[in-house]
């Protein structure tokens, strides 16, 4: 009973693992439209028409905002990082 105990330990701790590591690695990725889109889609439901005009064009400016994330140095050594210490290109 023990040994399964363990076996169910080291499967749960490797798919936690891998789970902390994939949400990390999607903040990563997307941080500028998670904490941008919420506020612009409340906008728009709080200052009607104008407010729902304003905020697609703000969210179209932060779509390209982040695919210039996506394009950075900075962006690029923290996805290396997380690559490594999560094991992400061992296959």
């Amino acid at each position: 009973m023990e040994f399964i105990g363990v076996v169910v330990g080291i499967i749960l701790f490797i798919s936690v693992y891998f789970c902390v590591g994939i949400t990390l690695r999607f903040i990563w990725e997307w941080w500028i439209l998670v904490m941008s889109t919420p506020s612009l889609f409340a906008a728009a439901l709080l200052y009607g028409w104008i407010g729902a005009l304003v905020s697609i064009s703000l969210w179209a400016w932060t779509l390209t905002l982040n695919n210039s994330w996506h394009s950075s140095a900075v962006y690029f050594r923290g996805a290396d990082w997380l690559d490594r210490r999560f094991n992400f290109k061992d296959t």
